[in-house]
């Protein structure tokens, strides 16, 4: 570190400004004291920060999954939602015909029997296959004789 001491008498006639930006162009780091007044300035610092590095490498590595999503999750349920109100024909031909296909859908008394199916489904399935899971995990957690073969049996595939 390089340290200049001067009067307030040059720094008032420009002599230090001078010092200053010339050592501030060169790159260099230096300290000024001048009675009571303090400078410093720094290198200059070239490249990135690791901050930044730090996001870049964040966003290079979510980028696939992020591809992944947009291309077989995202843009399908937009197409979807946008032939929702269209005719769309054997060849893509796409004719717009605003809600008819939702006035259709909610006109047929077969969609409503079809919801119906689906709630008696979800109903009954999902607690009888939970609390068959629940008993099963139970059983092999608990002390039994045989407690590991039971444990072997149950990973081995169907």
């Amino acid at each position: 570190m390089l340290r200049i001491r001067l009067s307030r008498e040059n720094y008032a006639s420009g002599i230090v400004s001078s010092y200053t930006e010339a050592l501030a162009e060169y790159g260099k780091t230096f300290s000024l004291k001048i009675e009571g007044v303090s400078m410093k300035t720094e290198e200059k610092k070239t490249g990135l920060s690791w901050k930044v590095k730090d996001w870049i490498a964040g966003y290079v590595f979510i980028a696939p999954v992020t591809l992944g999503l947009l291309v077989f999750y995202i843009w399908p349920f937009v197409q979807n939602f946008w032939f929702s109100f269209n005719d769309v024909n054997k060849f893509n031909v796409t004719h717009f015909i605003g809600l008819e296909n939702y006035r259709q859908l909610f006109s047929d008394k077969e969609v409503f029997q079809t919801f119906g199916n689906t709630l008696k489904y979800v109903v009954v399935t999902v607690p009888v296959g939970l609390f068959l899971s629940l008993v099963t995990a139970a059983l092999l957690n608990s002390k039994i004789k045989g407690k590991s073969l039971y444990r072997t049996l149950y990973s081995f595939p169907p």
